[in-house]
């Protein structure tokens, strides 16, 4: 017999099958617990919300209304208007089965806030009325007090009076009654008599010394406003007259600033008599100090051009030709006092110093040259000088008002 081997099933392929669905159902299990875990809260968030659990809207709306219905009966004693109003915002409170519970959670909200706003009232309401009683009960104090006051004047009179009875009771004598009353008329008519004449000449001394008191006051306050507008006047005044002194000083127009210290002056009349003749001056066309300084420079070569003299032959008039082309002049050394070059330098010299009107009187008596050019220096040096009087007197009369002002201070 030939050996033979029993039949075998090779099973491991088919268990290697049944494990892959296992292992993916339970990785699939898994995956799910994970994600259920994961999005527990948000679930139960969801589930908790107002629109899955309207008894919460209700029970709200429940409290609110016990609450405001226990307000109104605590507000019974109020007025009727307030109790009306607090009767529109109870019917205001009914539950509105339409509206999502966030509408109704915001109108509780706005309900309650009118009920504040009406408490307030109320309470503002009551603490009027209790401060009107208040006073009604001091008022009634007052009159009680009065009265009492005046039933003391009247118990006062009515003593007087039974004693006045008691005593004349005992003046039995029509004699002596009559005499008595007789006296006490004629000192009562004496002593009222020489009452009313002490009384009215008292009172005429008085009404004299009101009047003098009176007419003392009015002068005070009429002078108190003279030197407060005075001095206001003259506050501007010297700011107007300072802004024109400087200006004067740097440049030729001063017709802004003549403006300035002329409205500062409406109604003194010695300031703007002073002003008149400052405009008849043209002082668009004044010049300064400095200008009429330079322009002298020019005028110093003219006087010597005109200085120099010749002869009649042709070679003095040769000298003096070429002297009048290259102007030459003595700076140092000695000099005559009558001599041009001195009488130049002077001139100089006092218009460097600022003393315009020393330098006017040096160069003065040389108009006899008959030089243009001198004698319209000379005119504008005129203007410039009597500009400068009429400036400086302005200031000596504002300086002479402060100091005036300060002393009666």
């Amino acid at each position: 017999m030939t050996d033979r081997v029993p039949p075998t099933i090779n099973v491991a392929p088919q268990s290697k099958r049944s494990r892959f669905p296992l292992a993916v159902l339970s990785i699939f299990l898994i995956l799910l617990g994970v994600g259920l875990y994961l999005a527990w809260p948000a679930i139960e968030g969801g589930l908790n919300r107002p629109e899955f659990s309207p008894q919460l809207g209700e029970t709200g709306l429940t409290e609110s209304m016990n609450v405001h219905s226990q307000q109104q009966s605590n507000s019974d004693t109020q007025e009727t208007t307030n109790t009306n109003v607090v009767e529109n915002n109870k019917s205001n409170l009914k539950f509105d089965s339409v509206l999502s519970p966030s509408e109704h959670i915001s109108q509780l909200l706005e309900s309650i806030d009118e009920l504040k706003n009406n408490i307030k009232t109320l309470e503002e309401n009551i603490l009027a009325q209790k401060t009107q009683q208040i006073k009604n009960t001091q008022t009634l104090e007052t009159v009680i007090k009065e009265i009492q006051s005046f039933n003391a004047r009247i118990s006062n009179i009515e003593s007087n009076f039974m004693d006045t009875q008691k005593s004349s009771k005992l003046l039995s004598d029509n004699n002596l009654n009559r005499r008595l009353t007789e006296i006490e008329r004629a000192l009562l008519e004496l002593d009222s008599s020489v009452k009313l004449e002490e009384f009215g000449k008292i009172a005429d001394d008085a009404l004299s010394e009101v009047n003098s008191l009176d007419f003392r006051v009015e002068n005070l306050e009429t002078k108190v406003i003279e030197n407060k507008s005075n001095a206001q006047d003259i506050v501007l005044q010297s700011l107007a007259l300072g802004r024109l002194l400087a200006s004067a000083s740097v440049k030729r127009d001063i017709t802004p600033e003549l403006a300035a210290l002329r409205l500062s002056s409406k109604n003194d009349i010695e300031i703007n008599s002073i002003l008149e003749e400052i405009e008849i001056l043209k002082v668009d066309k004044i010049l300064t100090k400095e200008v009429l300084k330079y322009n002298f420079s020019k005028v110093s070569d003219d006087i010597l051009r005109k200085a120099n003299s010749s002869n009649d032959d042709w070679l003095s008039e040769t000298i003096t030709e070429l002297k009048n082309i290259v102007v030459v002049r003595r700076i140092r050394g000695d000099f005559s006092p009558k001599s041009i070059d001195f009488v130049l330098l002077q001139t100089e010299q006092a218009l460097s110093s600022g003393d315009l009107e020393s330098a006017v009187q040096i160069i003065k008596p040389h108009k006899i040259l008959g030089v243009i050019s001198l004698n319209q220096w000379l005119d504008d040096a005129e203007q410039r000088l009597n500009l400068d009087s009429m400036l400086a007197k302005l200031n000596q009369i504002l300086l002479a008002r402060v100091n005036k002002t300060i002393d009666t201070d």
